[in-house]
């Protein structure tokens, strides 16, 4: 019963995404699916960034922890 984004962003590196490509998420059915890139030298505390932009208030995003 919610909206459908308006964007959906995704990126590998550090919150302000200095250094990072922003990749945007497309549509797919009920999901979205999107290709990163990851920088040749990740910077120290890099994680996989999602940040979601409903198009009306706030953006949100939360992070996850890369593993090797």
């Amino acid at each position: 019963g919610q909206k459908k984004p308006q964007a959906v962003r995704v990126w590998v590196g550090i919150e302000s995404a200095r250094g990072s490509v922003k990749a945007r998420a497309e549509a797919k059915d009920r999901s979205f699916h999107a290709h990163v890139e990851v920088p040749k030298k990740l910077p120290e505390g890099s994680r996989l960034w999602i940040e979601v932009d409903p198009g009306e208030g706030k953006r949100e995003k939360t992070s996850f922890e890369l593993k090797f």
